[in-house]
């Protein structure tokens, strides 16, 4: 997947740890208005993110991975040269409100951002009570 366009490349919603998203490269996704260029995973997704390339992409917040408040599990991925030109999180940026992910990474490597967070942002982790 490879395009220059105002939204994501890739759009996963409502989606369980059982939705499997596997073997692909997104690249040269940019989002001049929209969160993220690259994968955009909303409505307390979860899927399970392995084994893909996720590769200059561009958007305002988490340039490669944005993801709103599920239970996530990304491994085994490589997630490099993205850019959050309006914010944090370059290569992954999760509101993790509602849900904790998984993270183990393959490689996550020169990915940059405007504020913060080039790698990896994690917003909205609650700790134990």
């Amino acid at each position: 997947m490879a395009a220059k366009k105002i939204q994501s490349l890739c759009s996963i919603i409502k989606e369980t740890t059982t939705s499997i998203l596997s073997g692909f490269t997104i690249q040269n996704g940019y989002a001049a208005t929209y969160i993220t260029g690259g994968l955009d995973m909303e409505f307390s997704s979860a899927p399970t993110i392995t084994g893909n390339i996720i590769a200059a992409n561009q958007g305002h917040l988490g340039g490669g991975i944005w993801g709103q408040g599920g239970a996530m599990i990304i491994t085994n991925n490589v997630i490099n040269e993205n850019s959050a030109f309006g914010g944090t999180g370059g290569g992954i940026e999760l509101d993790a409100t509602y849900g904790g992910p998984q993270i183990t990474a393959k490689v996550i490597e020169s990915n940059t951002a405007c504020i913060g967070g080039g790698g990896i942002v994690l917003e909205g982790l609650q700790g134990p009570g």
